[in-house]
């Protein structure tokens, strides 16, 4: 398919479609009502794999939104009191009100390691978060995303939730003096010995980053809000409404349409002659999207996966 194509040949198969498949596969439309549950636990279980397909990163940055929960570090794009734009960090994690706060236009500067509290000069108290006015962005600049990303260094703060889809990494960096830089993976181990010892850090921002606890760390302890870019695998959520359509009911849709049957058959239908040909059915589907990731990226094939 060329770069240009009518929208008509995009792949647009929905959830519905997805579960009306099944039904005829199976030829059980007394199942309807069971199988959404069946395919969502699919998902679920191949949402635990890394796929080329889900590769993302997380430099789209968002304005505020109401009722969420945003970890400390998510970074927002939106205009302060003098109705200009900014970036607004998160200093103290919570859930945001139903209305958008008043952010103050002032610039948030650190007074050194200490809590953060509401009130400080440059913070916005919004329901439970505390916000900090991190940086002013003037309408000439480039987007947002050019310079910044969802998620920042906090000053003195080393511990990050990554995104709610987040599976597996493929690359951190971290941008000071607009230069995006990587950071390098070293052993939890490391990080904590030289987190115990404090050699003096031969950089204001961080150069290291672990994992651990589910979440990322960072050393040295950053001196100030520096924009952290995460490239990554994730897994696109269950789709819930029947007109859902995303990566499992199109690229994927084959692999959860047998999983799924499979597990009907040997769950529900308790046939296991059928479950055993589903499931070698899915295990062939499996194979042939790992050998399209592979040769995307131009990776030599195992043998063993022909």
């Amino acid at each position: 398919m060329p770069e240009a194509y009518p929208p008509s040949s995009a792949d647009a198969r929905t959830f519905g479609n997805l579960v009306q498949a099944i039904i005829d596969d199976l030829h059980r439309p007394d199942l309807q009502n069971l199988i959404p549950r069946y395919v969502r636990a699919a998902i679920d279980f191949y949402a635990r794999q890394p796929f080329f397909f889900t590769q993302i990163d997380n430099t789209p940055i968002q304005p505020w939104q109401a009722g969420l929960y945003y970890p400390q570090g998510t970074s927002i794009f939106d205009t302060a009191s003098d109705t200009n734009p900014y970036i607004f960090v998160v200093v103290q994690a919570g859930i945001s009100g139903n209305s958008k706060p008043t952010f103050t236009p002032n610039i948030f500067i650190s007074p050194g390691p200490r809590i953060f509290t509401p009130g400080q000069s440059g913070t916005t108290v919004d329901n439970g978060i505390v916000w900090a006015t991190a940086k002013s962005w003037p309408p000439a600049n480039l987007p947002a995303a050019s310079f910044w990303s969802q998620l920042s260094t906090v000053p003195y703060a080393n511990q990050y939730v990554p995104p709610i889809d987040y599976t597996s990494p493929y690359l951190i960096e971290i941008t000071w003096a607009s230069l995006r830089t990587p950071l390098l993976k070293i052993s939890y181990p490391e990080l904590r010995a030289m987190d115990l010892i404090r050699p003096a850090p031969v950089t204001t921002f961080p150069v290291n980053w672990a994992w651990y606890q589910q979440q990322i760390y960072i050393w040295p302890y950053p001196a100030d809000f520096f924009p952290l870019t995460l490239s990554y695998y994730s897994a696109p959520f269950p789709p819930v409404n029947a007109t859902d359509t995303n990566w499992w009911t199109t690229t994927a849709e084959a692999l959860i349409r047998a999983y799924t049957r499979a597990r009907l058959n040997l769950e529900v239908i308790r046939d296991t002659e059928a479950y055993q040909a589903d499931m070698q059915a899915a295990k062939d589907e499996f194979i042939s999207l790992r050998v399209k990731e592979m040769s995307q990226q131009d990776l030599l094939i195992p043998a063993d996966i022909w």
